[in-house]
């Protein structure tokens, strides 16, 4: 069979990667999470392989999906905090 060009799935929606790969003869591969300070979450932010190789029809894609920021980390001391120079407790 004549080699296929890997789609770009990068900047789309998790939803759309299926029929993306479908499209272009390919399966849908593993699927990671990842954290991103600035990508939505449900937004593909990386694949392999990458977009514009050839692969064998059929060939699974795998690709990163944003999990959003990473959560901070909440203060939870009891401690009051003054409110200012000269703030009485």
């Amino acid at each position: 069979p004549r080699p296929v060009v890997v789609p770009t799935l990068v900047g789309l929606r998790e939803a759309e990667v299926p029929a993306t790969l479908e499209a272009a003869g390919l399966v849908p591969g593993v699927r990671r999470g990842a954290f991103h300070p600035s990508v939505p979450v449900g937004e593909v932010i990386d694949q392999s392989p990458p977009a514009g190789a050839e692969s064998r029809p059929g060939r699974a894609v795998g690709y990163t999906v944003s999990a959003g920021p990473r959560p901070g980390v909440v203060a939870t001391s009891s401690m009051p905090i003054p409110a200012g120079p000269g703030a009485s407790p």
